[in-house]
């Protein structure tokens, strides 16, 4: 084999073919020629099937479909809303070929002796990440939800600074987050949120606005009445739990002017995200309608009607949206289905995923993970036979393991589902389901329910489990993410995840707490220093901080607490940190008795 190595490095047209190839296609091509190297390639190949294959094969095609130059102008203008009389200092470039493939990388050039500071990123999304990485590191300001301290200093300081995403993908939003957040906005918080997104990296994003619109048409397409229609659709508050087919109809109906709304905001929505270089998800069919279709909760994905359906939504979506050819939709979430057999549920998934290539043979589903999550009706017998009844990929590697012999190892390389691993930082399920049996997944964060406000987080964990669960073996782990079901909260511990996404390694809380406070209050203070410090470390401030964000209107003796874990100048401390200048509402009723 020695011997084989040699000749095939010597060869100039062979490794003229492996530069300009796939690397499984290339050692399948000398399978003949060269069968024991090629053999041993493709066997050390499957062991990064997560950083290599499961990417490459499946997932490759979700990227920015914007032009370079379209890009950059918008991260010009993310920029321009942000800082309007300094913008005229960022210079934005956005080359594609800059960074490995499959990665996002931003460099950061600002000499001492020039007025610009250059920014070239791998896309648009990539720039506004350099520009917030800049203005976080070198400029001490601070953007987040609900409130930003930008003070530049007068001459921009100088920077050499380069960084690559540790993953493909940084995705952003749980389905929930719409009804809790979202419901009412208009363009003008939405192009804040959108813009938030790009500096903070996030490049994967649901976008599921206005499909009631679109439901409607279908609807009508099947000969629904206008009474059937009404009767099934919620108000817009509720219209989250509505798609999930927890509820039907709840202060509904919705108005033809809110459909036309939301049409108009889900068009510009899309646009902004697609220039800025962020692949939205739009909906997919989950088996979920009116009462009309004389069925008490779903359609089985197993019947013909399913597939149907399926079909309608999907060509009106595309018709009116486009499509970056990946979809969402959770067919039982925290429901049970009706049969546990395993071919069953192997049928479901399938035929779910089918409704969705019949019309966009790339379609990629992206699925949460949270229906399995403390179910004891979802066994790993199950789970397994649910997601990959996704089909498996029809690449060099699974022609390998089908003539596997005796004793060799077995592989089976999916791809076509991305599993959202929703509460990663608490209740991982990569784990028990081994990394989702070769379906990609994304580390998330979800942290908060229902929107509701609190001083908590798990700081130490997230800082530590990201990087285990990129090094497990076999994994097939490619991206972060948040999940949150509300947002406009606690920001600190949003902004600490954002960075894993690039970190190669755990950070050092202490002064990366120190650093968040002086940029969050633009000034370097001990008192707040120490006060984030005793927020971060005390678990027992933290347990109750968790439980009184739970449960907001919960009677619990909270002086009695914090006397019993904390001095007097430590309670003055903390206190700074909960009004924490200005940039937080709270309960005064609870600082009062706290005083």
């Amino acid at each position: 084999m020695k011997e084989n190595r040699i000749d095939v490095a010597a060869d100039g047209m062979l490794k003229m073919e492996f530069s300009s190839q796939k690397i499984d296609v290339f050692w399948m091509k000398r399978k003949e020629e060269y069968p024991e190297l090629a053999r041993e390639a493709l066997r050390l190949l499957v062991q990064f099937t997560t950083s290599y294959l499961c990417f490459q094969d499946t997932l490759g095609h979700l990227k920015p479909r914007s032009s370079e130059g379209t890009q950059a102008e918008a991260v010009v203008g993310v920029i321009r809303r942000l800082i309007p009389t300094r913008a005229h200092e960022f210079n934005i470039t956005v080359n594609m070929s800059k960074g490995p493939p499959g990665k996002d990388t931003f460099q950061v050039l600002k000499l001492a002796n020039e007025d610009q500071v250059a920014i070239t990123g791998t896309s648009g999304v990539a720039a506004a990440w350099g520009f917030h990485h800049y203005l976080k590191y070198h400029c001490l300001c601070h953007v987040s939800w609900e409130a930003d301290q930008l003070n530049l200093p007068a001459v921009l300081p100088a920077a050499n600074i380069t960084v690559t995403s540790a993953d493909r993908f940084r995705y952003y939003q749980n389905v929930c987050t719409s009804s809790y957040s979202f419901t009412w906005w208009n363009w003008t918080r939405w192009e804040r949120e959108i813009d938030w997104m790009a500096l903070n990296g996030i490049n994967l994003a649901l976008a599921t606005v206005g499909q009631e619109a679109i439901w409607e048409r279908v609807y009508v397409q099947l000969n629904l009445t206008s009474d059937d229609i009404n009767n099934h659709f919620t108000g817009p508050a509720f219209l989250a739990w509505g798609r999930m087919g927890n509820i039907r109809g709840w202060a509904g109906p919705l108005s033809p002017s809110w459909h036309n709304h939301t049409l108009i905001l889900q068009r510009r929505i899309l646009t902004r995200m697609r220039e800025l270089g962020i692949v939205p998800i739009l909906p997919a069919f989950a088996g979920h309608v009116p009462r009309a279709f004389q069925n008490p909760y779903l359609i089985e994905p197993t019947e013909p009607l399913f597939r149907q359906v399926g079909n309608l939504f999907m060509e009106q979506v595309i018709a009116e949206f486009g499509t970056d050819h990946v979809y969402n939709c959770d067919t039982f979430n925290e429901m049970v289905p009706s049969s546990g057999e395993l071919d069953y549920l192997s049928a479901v998934g399938h035929a779910t995923f089918q409704a969705m290539i019949d019309i966009d043979p790339t379609a990629i589903w992206v699925k949460q993970s949270w229906e399995f999550l403390h179910s004891p009706f979802w066994t790993i017998k199950r789970v397994k036979s649910f997601l990959t009844s996704v089909p498996i990929l029809a690449n060099a590697l699974v022609e390998l393991s089908s003539t596997a012999e005796d004793g060799e190892i077995e592989v089976r390389i999916s791809g076509r589902m991305l599993v959202l691993d929703l509460q990663s930082e608490q209740y991982e399920q990569y784990t028990t389901y081994s990394s989702y049996f070769g379906q990609p997944f994304i580390w998330c964060m979800l942290h908060n329910f229902g929107g509701t406000l609190g001083l908590f987080g798990s700081m130490s964990i997230i800082n530590q489990k990201v990087f285990v669960a990129r090094a497990l073996p076999n994994g097939t782990l490619v991206g972060t993410g948040l999940t949150p079901e509300g947002i406009n909260q606690n920001y600190v511990i949003y902004d600490l995840m954002t960075e894993m996404s690039w970190r190669t390694e755990p950070t050092n809380l202490t002064q990366w707490v120190s650093a968040y406070a002086t940029r969050r209050y633009g000034e370097e203070n001990d008192d707040s220093n120490q006060a984030w410090d005793l927020l971060k470390l005390n678990t027992v401030v933290q347990l109750y901080l968790y439980l009184a964000g739970r449960n907001p209107t919960q009677e619990m003796d909270i002086v009695h607490l914090l006397t019993s874990e904390l001095d007097n100048s430590n309670i003055l401390l903390w206190l700074y940190v909960i009004v924490d200048r200005q940039y937080y509402m709270f309960d005064k009723k609870m600082l009062c008795n706290l005083l």
